[in-house]
């Protein structure tokens, strides 16, 4: 999900969600799309995960070409790669293709699917980027 500061202290469970149906049932109102603090202290234990794939990324991440702009990563990322340490962390959010490696984890940002996809070796977890033009 998306990190929201307002948000984050929350229990998952009491994150509103309009009913189905209702004039306030919009994706935005929908507030089960953000992470909370249950969920990154549910991640942290966890081993022997492959890939982690996520909505954001670790920090620092610059959104920017060249690596420039604000830092848009988001330390609660940080503290679940520190933790679980799986092989792979993949995530989107920014809508471009990026390589790094964060607390000694490969993080991959992905691109639209419209200009590139990864193929990615179900053994070794190594990834080839393919263009989509």
């Amino acid at each position: 999900g998306t990190f929201a500061p307002t948000w984050y202290d929350t229990p998952a469970a009491g994150l509103p969600h309009p009913k189905k149906g209702s004039a306030k049932a919009t994706g935005l109102a929908d507030k089960r799309r953000h992470f909370v603090r249950e969920h990154v202290e549910a991640c942290k234990p966890l081993r022997d995960v492959d890939v982690l794939l996520t909505h954001e990324a670790a920090s620092p991440f610059r959104p920017f070409p060249g690596g420039r702009g604000p830092d848009a990563g988001k330390g609660q990322i940080n503290e679940v790669l520190r933790a679980m340490q799986p092989r792979l962390h993949l995530f989107g959010h920014h809508h471009r293709f990026s390589e790094q490696e964060r607390e000694g984890v490969r993080s991959v940002g992905l691109d639209l699917a419209s200009r590139s996809y990864l193929l990615v070796d179900a053994r070794t977890l190594e990834y080839e980027l393919h263009g989509t033009a």
